[in-house]
């Protein structure tokens, strides 16, 4: 089975995470292989990445929950950061 998924630009470093370490856990966790589209590849007309999840349905699901809630994850962050440094000005 192979999913693919629309990711922001700005959100591959830290799903890919330091050497590829994070990326490298979350196939492990899900037993999925994940391939994320090169720095200039992107979705037509966006700049999301295309991040593509090969595997049984078991393991592309588990990946795709594992991708998504990093992602969640990075939008609360990133909307906390906005939120403090408008406090601040």
């Amino acid at each position: 089975m192979q999913v693919q998924i629309p990711v922001p630009d700005s959100m591959i470093g830290s799903l890919l995470g330091r050497g590829g370490q994070t990326l490298s856990e979350l196939q492990l966790i899900s037993q999925a292989d994940i391939k994320i589209s090169q720095r200039n590849e992107f979705i037509p007309g966006t700049t999301n990445r295309i991040v593509t999840i090969i595997g049984s349905q078991q393991s592309c699901e588990t990946a795709h929950a594992l991708i998504n809630q990093k992602i969640q994850q990075l939008f609360q962050l990133s909307t906390q950061q906005q939120q403090q440094n408008g406090k601040l000005l």
